[in-house]
């Protein structure tokens, strides 16, 4: 008997395509995760690739390293805590480059995150219920139109570290009762069927 596809086979297949092949699935995301955002950058010091390239690659072991020391966390109020911390390592890190808002280092940091829970990084599965949703345009369209959360009037790239903290507070009351804004962005995320197609 021959054999056949499995869905592991599958998932397996989409993760390598998406992601690529190391031992460092937390490395893998970040990679990903800068590709999400890194078209909201402006103003680079360096024009040098090999330059920019190392500067994103500390950033990317930054929080790698963060991942793996991360205490497990009791509450939101810890899980909070260190996010923001390690938003601020973000920009500092950065800042040979260009200059990141808090904006930005959210969205890399969530990405890194969102993709480590795909790729199945025990370290970031144990706190799934403190995770933030990762705000960009799609989010803060579905969130206007399914929760009635509204956002500032302008781009979530260029957003302050208080505007961020309120968005997410706002998140947390407006999603369902079951669940928390990570796992409501997860699901909802370009509802796809195909069916659709």
């Amino acid at each position: 008997m021959k054999r056949e596809l499995l869905p592991e086979d599958i998932l397996r297949f989409l993760k390598l395509a998406y992601f690529g092949k190391s031992e460092n699935s937390i490395e893998l995301a970040g990679k990903r995760a800068y590709r999400d955002f890194c078209r909201t950058i402006r103003n680079f010091k360096s024009n040098d690739f090999e330059e920019r390239k190392k500067v994103r690659d500390s950033v990317i072991s930054l929080i790698a390293d963060e991942v793996k020391i991360c205490p497990l966390f009791k509450n939101q109020s810890e899980y909070d805590k260190w996010h923001t911390t390690l938003c601020e390592k973000i920009i500092n890190t950065f800042s040979s480059q260009a200059t990141l808002f808090y904006g930005q280092a959210q969205k890399w940091l969530n990405m890194t995150i969102k993709y480590s829970v795909v790729l199945a990084v025990p370290q970031i599965t144990q706190f799934i219920p403190f995770l933030h949703a990762p705000v960009d345009n799609k989010v803060l369209e579905m969130a206007k139109n399914n929760l009635k959360v509204h956002a500032q009037d302008f781009p979530w790239s260029k957003w302050s570290k208080e505007i961020y903290i309120d968005y997410q507070n706002k998140l947390r009351i407006a999603v369902p009762n079951n669940t928390t804004p990570f796992v409501w962005e997860f699901i909802n995320w370009e509802p796809f069927s195909i069916e659709d197609e």
